[in-house]
């Protein structure tokens, strides 16, 4: 009785000591709609939708208001994705100096920033899941954007 006890109080101890394992993703990516439900439980409106090039994409918007894309790369038959990207953009009336560009590329290193023509500013992040991520991972990315999001629209004055 006292060994089970002994046994039973090991076991215990070792539940609260040994880190929680993450919960993987799947080997060959996440698809569009995992994403979506992610990202939903985390307070992000999500829609499915296409972009300009006709590509399936979703549009989701941050706890904080900024509207992003999510885009989808290297995607297998049944949509799982290894990789996607978050990108977001602005209309900017006055040319974003270059000097301004590179101090942010310079100085960040998850999040680049580019421009277009007619006035567009985007900032993106790439992000590989699989093989071998886990959702933990994709949560620190997640945080990251929005933390990156914040800095960028002050960088830039948005």
């Amino acid at each position: 009785m006292r060994f089970t006890t002994l046994l039973i109080a090991a076991a215990a101890l070792f539940a609260f000591v040994l880190p929680a394992q993450a919960k993987s993703i799947p080997s060959a990516g996440l698809t569009r709609g995992e994403v979506a439900t992610y990202l939903k439980s985390k307070g992000y409106p999500v829609t499915a939708t296409k972009d300009g090039n006709g590509l399936s994409i979703l549009k989701a918007t941050t706890p904080a208001g900024v509207n992003f894309d999510i885009y989808f790369f290297d995607c297998n038959k049944v949509g799982r994705c290894p990789s996607i990207q978050f990108a977001a953009g602005w209309s900017v009336h006055n040319k974003v100096p270059l000097d301004r560009l590179n101090s942010w590329n310079r100085g960040r290193r998850y999040m680049r920033a580019y421009t277009q023509e007619g006035g567009a500013l985007y900032g993106e992040v790439d992000m590989i899941l699989a093989p071998g991520g886990s959702y933990q991972q994709f949560e620190s990315y997640r945080t990251l954007w929005d933390k990156l999001l914040v800095k960028f629209k002050d960088h830039f004055g948005l």
